[in-house]
Order: structure tokens, then sequence, then C-alpha cells
């Protein structure tokens, strides 16, 4: 018997809604399609990434990582 893997996608994001908008829609087409797909919004302007993520990608899970730099953003990751 085969073990189910199960794997998270992750994409950490910073003021680039039309890229991030590409990205989950190729993530959300994928066959099997991820257990789970997070954005860590790090240290947004405004709260395009989060309106993009709330309409157009419900399933996505959304995470506003306060602290600025890849680091935090990965870190934040692990941490959720």
């Amino acid at each position: 018997m085969m073990a189910t893997l199960r794997i998270s996608a992750v994409v950490c994001t910073h003021d680039r809604p039309v890229q991030l908008r590409r990205a989950l829609e190729s993530l959300v087409s994928q066959t099997p399609q991820p257990a789970e797909i997070m954005v860590i919004d790090n240290a947004p302007s405004d709260s395009t990434t989060a309106v993009l993520v709330a309409e157009r990608f419900p399933r996505v899970r959304y995470v506003h990582e306060k602290v600025p730099g890849l680091d935090f953003a990965r870190n934040r990751a692990l941490r959720e």
C-alpha cells in the first residue's frame, strides 16, 4: 500500500498581485491539488492582496506578516 503524501504550498509575496494571481491559478489547477495553499503577505502597502485572495481564491489561506523581509515571511509560514 502506498502512503498518501500531504503537501502544503506556500507563496510568500510583497505587493505583487498580478504575479500572485497567476501563481495561485496554477496551484489550484494542479492535479492532485496541494492539501493546503497559503499566501504569506509580507508587509503589504495596502489590502490588494488580501482582497484578491478572499474574492478569487476562497480555498487559499491568507496570512498577513507585518515584519518586512523574506526570512520573516518564511518563518511565519513555518509557524502557521
